[in-house]
């Protein structure tokens, strides 16, 4: 297997976007810093976490970077299998920490991790590898789709069951774009929607919260200062920052109008103080990304990792547009961290990693075409 050097250009747009994160944690989070640490203040209480967990995730970077992910294969049911473990485990009362009513962190000592964080990867390889187990992509519906869904839709169901319905929605819609890029047909896609959508909306109304943000986001004025409130300061926040925005660390919304304004909101402050300008340039950062992880699926030479490019850059762009969509009013409150940017180590950790198996995948240079080799073996022969 031949190597070269990796995509710069999605490096670069990566550090681009780490950079940028890491300058509005610690805008948005400031005020709240403050508060929470009023007997001795410091404003980069959240800021040295973020920074903290930015080198773990070079380290976690640098260690997939490394990793031949054929060899790996065998090896990724039981990663699966591990992660789905954890997923049960955090349900467990005295084993997952619960915060703000939701199960969703393990502890290792003093750190704390999200399991379902990590599924964000585990699902794209364990898929990849089902696909793909019999050494080629498999579109069998009965023998293949079916079975994979059996697979994963329970352990989608346990980040449900957290709750923690926005990442479950993402991975669900991971699983749908990669049974599609697998090449399954249309209308065997039709079946597999028509059956699962109406589960979905089932679960969803079976929850008071979750129907009181779906109608919130239809009618967030009924409701003000209750339900609509986020969608509200959010677009407040949006609107207050114009074409250029009120400047860096000029946030008037982050001082306690704002909820969750370093992490599922910071989108929000990103608009005010950087206005217009810098919203349009964070999404085209996205695009650029998008691109290129689409450009290292397309380069790949066989379907195992085309899939895991593919899965993956369809992970972090599907976060991306639900977090910018939720604070835009676009699509419903979604409960999403922003990638690269909300303040939270597993979020980081696993964007950084999904970044470092892409730039892994794209050192693999394709196959020389035959002819191109008996020319070379001419010429040497000549010589």
């Amino acid at each position: 297997m031949k190597h070269k050097t990796p995509d710069m250009i999605l490096f670069f747009v990566a550090l681009i976007l780490l950079a940028l994160g890491i300058v509005m944690v610690f805008s948005a989070s400031s005020s709240t810093a403050m508060a929470i640490t009023k007997n001795h203040p410091d404003p980069f209480y959240f800021l040295k976490r973020q920074v903290s967990w930015l080198l773990i995730g070079f380290i976690g970077t640098l260690v997939v970077y490394r990793i031949d992910f054929q060899r790996l294969q065998k090896m990724i049911p039981w990663i699966y299998g591990l992660n789905s473990l954890a997923l049960a485990a955090v349900l467990i009362p005295h084993i997952g920490r619960e915060a703000n009513g939701a199960r969703r962190w393990l502890a290792v000592g003093p750190i704390g991790f999200q399991p379902s964080e990590f599924l964000k990867i585990t699902l794209v390889l364990f898929i990849s590898w089902f696909l793909t187990r019999k050494g080629r992509v498999s579109t069998s519906f009965t023998k293949t789709i079916i079975p994979l869904l059996f697979l994963t839709l329970p352990v989608i169901g346990l980040v449900f069951k957290e709750p923690d319905f926005g990442t479950a929605f993402l991975l669900a819609l991971v699983l749908g774009a990669m049974i599609c890029l697998s090449g399954i047909r249309w209308s065997q896609m039709l079946v597999l929607g028509s059956a699962v959508i109406p589960i979905g909306i089932f679960f969803m109304m079976t929850a008071h919260y979750r129907m009181s943000r779906w109608s919130a986001f239809f009618h967030p004025w009924k409701d003000p200062l209750g339900s609509g409130y986020h969608i509200i300061q959010g677009l407040i926040a949006l609107g207050s920052g114009g074409f250029l925005g009120l400047g860096l660390g000029a946030s008037r919304q982050k001082y306690f109008y704002l909820p969750e304004q370093h992490t599922d909101y910071i989108f929000a402050v990103l608009g005010e103080e950087g206005g217009f300008l810098a919203t349009i340039f964070v999404i085209l950062l996205f695009v650029f990304l998008a691109a290129r992880g689409m450009h290292i699926a397309l380069k790949q030479k066989d379907g195992y990792t085309k899939l895991i490019a593919a899965g993956l850059t369809a992970s972090i762009i599907g976060q991306a547009l639900l977090n910018m969509g939720m604070v835009m009013s676009v699509v419903p409150p979604a409960g999403v961290a922003l990638p690269f940017f909300s303040y939270g180590g597993s979020s980081l950790l696993v964007t950084m990693m999904m970044i470092g198996i892409l730039l892994n995948l794209s050192r693999v240079a394709p196959a020389r075409r035959l002819s191109d080799e008996m020319q070379e073996k001419i010429f040497l022969e000549r010589n």
